[in-house]
């Protein structure tokens, strides 16, 4: 299958990619020059394993002509990310994530292609009750959650407009992983931990997630491609459920994994943080007994195996690279 990765740098895209060259697809992976360069390892793969790269943005309608022409698949990862990042470039986030996903549904929008996109549990916002299913109300108010949601209303739609296109929606539930940037709360935890700098939670600490390990959220990807018929016209939730931990435990198991002295603060009042208490999420856990049932998806990856293998990486860069 001639299949094509927009964010192919990013924490998600850059294993998803090395997954599909590996299964044998022809692949195209676009994202910006710099955040390929950040990682010679992975060049060296996708020349090697002849993937195609694309340079550039998702809002430069050639280099989508480009990533599109002749591919059945469109895997759609690319974004603006982080509570600060988003809330900081309104406008660029909302102009990256929406308008560079009507970019990708007008060149395939009629044709026979599939696009799986990358949403997020965002959508949610605070949920009025947990765990959350798919039908559950869209209560997201942030920037980055509005951007999310518009982009799954107008897949929906442009999709009922002809038969060919059709799609996968995928909501992931706080996914981890070595490549992640140090914005978010584990690799931000393991940078600091490195860096021999305090721990900061801000709240107190009670904060409710159950998160997916990177290569779990790929597994979950790989299996539309298993289950195309199935996963036609779908939202699947993608999280992990069975091990819930609250942010102070988190925290705790990084500084006893990692031997660590380093000590745990609170910002009770969110004072100096990159989000205000309005913004945060206090609990918020997946039902994803569809995806399990119609997918097969099972998450494998405990956190505490998930946490060893970070702790192992030696650089957590401190933030994206945009333009």
């Amino acid at each position: 299958m001639n299949i094509s990765v927009t964010g192919a740098a990013g924490l998600i895209g850059k294993n998803i990619v090395k997954k599909l060259a590996l299964k044998g697809h022809k692949v195209k992976a676009m994202d910006f020059r710099e955040k390929f360069n950040r990682d010679q390892k992975y060049i060296k793969f996708l020349k090697d394993k002849n993937v195609e790269i694309i340079f550039g943005s998702i809002l430069n309608k050639e280099n989508c002509k480009k990533l599109v022409n002749d591919s059945n698949l469109i895997i759609h990862l690319a974004a603006v990310l982080g509570v600060k990042n988003t809330e900081k470039k309104r406008k660029y986030c909302l102009n990256v994530n929406f308008d560079g996903t009507k970019n990708i549904i007008k060149l395939i929008k009629g044709k026979k292609k599939r696009i799986i996109f990358a949403s997020s549990s965002e959508v949610y916002g605070e949920p009025e009750k947990n765990p959350i299913d798919e039908n559950s109300k869209l209560n997201g108010k942030s920037i980055y959650a509005i951007s999310k949601i518009l982009s799954e209303k107008e897949i929906i739609k442009n999709s009922k407009k002809g038969k060919n296109f059709t799609y996968t929606i995928l909501r992931f539930f706080n996914t981890y992983g070595e490549d992640q940037v140090a914005q978010f709360l584990i690799p931000k935890f393991i940078n600091n931990v490195k860096k021999k700098k305090s721990l900061i939670i801000n709240g107190n600490g009670n904060q409710l997630r159950g998160y997916l390990y990177v290569d779990d959220v790929v597994d979950g990807i790989y299996s539309v491609l298993n289950k195309l018929d199935i996963s036609k016209n779908k939202i699947y939730n993608l999280g992990n459920s069975s091990e819930v931990f609250n942010i102070y435990q988190v925290a705790k198991k990084i500084l006893k994994l990692s031997k660590s002295k380093n000590k745990i603060f609170f910002k009770i009042n969110f004072k100096g943080s990159d989000r205000n208490k309005n913004r945060e999420i206090f609990f918020r856990i997946s039902d994803c007994s569809l995806a399990k049932k119609q997918l097969n998806f099972r998450p494998k990856v405990k956190l505490e195996t998930g946490l060893k293998r970070m702790l192992k990486k030696d650089i957590y860069y401190d933030n994206w690279i945009y333009r």
